[in-house]
């Protein structure tokens, strides 16, 4: 049996109750069209689970995107800042031993063992260490600088370092770096130190990503300020794109939590129906709704002290709207 020929089995009315039984929450479809009378035996019947509206706060959010990022480059230039120092170790290392093997020579010198072009060897020797000593620190501050530029300060600390806890997560893959784009003219709120992401667009079960840096880098997807996080690598791949999601701090809302199976769509706005009566349900068509873990988070004043309907939410809608459904759709099922 279809839907629409359940409800019009089931006899529901649309109809207005009288006016001493009337909810004092008035709805935003005028003339209360919105209203539905059944009985509670019918209720039953129909299938129809309520849930008490149970108030709530929620700090809003800014959405915004990220990618995962590859570290490849900065491990290539991690590596080649690595051998720069060793070479520059290892001229400032012979520079020391040729200043001493230079005073030895000169010695020998005064002493008539040495003769003077073993001195202007010896000198000549000592010249070039130290000039490759200076084309190493050159490609020492180069690559330092690269780095800065294009991973910012902290980023380029971690990777300098030799044995940074923070680099090498990222290396043995148990951390993924994501690069945040925020929506153009948005700023990261106050102490984000932590934020939410998904690759599915999942607000249930997000991933907590941990703040590392401010980032130097733009991104093609969005012209807003960009920052670096951190997020457990588990099933974060090299290129994927997510969803962020991060809470404004200074702004807290008041309202209720539904459920998921307790929102429908109509006209293309999110619709809910409360029970307002024991025989009397409201539909009401939300603005102000927000994605949480367990459903829905709903900033609208809706009636206290009622129930919103979780099981049987379509039939409602269908049954209330079955006038505007022409007659010969209907399956003739009993």
């Amino acid at each position: 049996m279809s839907i629409i020929s359940l409800t019009t089995s089931l006899g529901f009315a649309a109809i207005e109750p009288p006016q001493a039984t009337l909810p004092n929450e008035q709805s935003t479809i005028e003339n209360n069209k919105n209203l539905i009378r059944l009985s509670l035996a019918k209720q039953a019947l129909a299938g129809l689970k309520t849930r008490p509206l149970v108030g709530s706060r929620y700090q809003t959010e800014l959405q915004a995107s990220a990618n995962v990022i590859d570290i490849q480059p900065l491990l290539n230039l991690r590596e080649q800042y690595f051998a720069a120092q060793i070479e520059a170790q290892s001229a400032s290392t012979a520079i020391t031993l040729s200043q001493k093997a230079i005073t030895r020579t000169q010695e020998l010198y005064r002493n008539g063992v040495n003769s003077h072009r073993q001195l202007q060897e010896q000198q000549m020797t000592h010249n070039a260490l130290q000039a490759r000593l200076a084309i190493n620190q050159y490609r020492l501050q180069s690559i330092n600088n690269i780095l800065t530029v294009n991973w910012g300060d902290r980023l380029s600390e971690w990777a300098k370092a030799n044995n940074n806890v923070e680099f090498q997560n990222f290396i043995n893959g148990q951390q993924a770096l994501l690069l945040v784009s925020l929506p153009a003219g948005n700023t990261l709120p106050k102490g984000s130190i932590h934020i939410t992401v998904d690759p599915n667009s999942e607000r249930q079960n997000p991933q907590t990503a941990d703040f590392v840096a401010s980032a130097p880098q733009g991104s093609e997807s969005s012209q807003g300020e960009t920052y670096f996080f951190k997020a457990p690598r588990a099933k974060l791949r090299t290129g994927m794109r997510l969803s962020a999601w991060i809470a404004k701090q200074n702004k807290t809302l008041t309202g209720f939590n539904i459920p998921t199976a307790a929102l429908v769509w109509h006209a293309g706005l999110a619709t809910i129906y409360v029970k307002t009566a024991p025989e009397y349900f409201q539909r009401f068509s939300l603005i102000n709704y927000y994605p949480i873990d367990s459903g829905y988070f709903v900033a609208e004043p809706l009636p206290i002290n009622t129930e919103v309907v979780v099981s049987g939410v379509q039939i409602l809608l269908s049954h209330e709207f079955r006038t505007l459904i022409p007659a010969e759709d209907n399956d003739g099922d009993d």
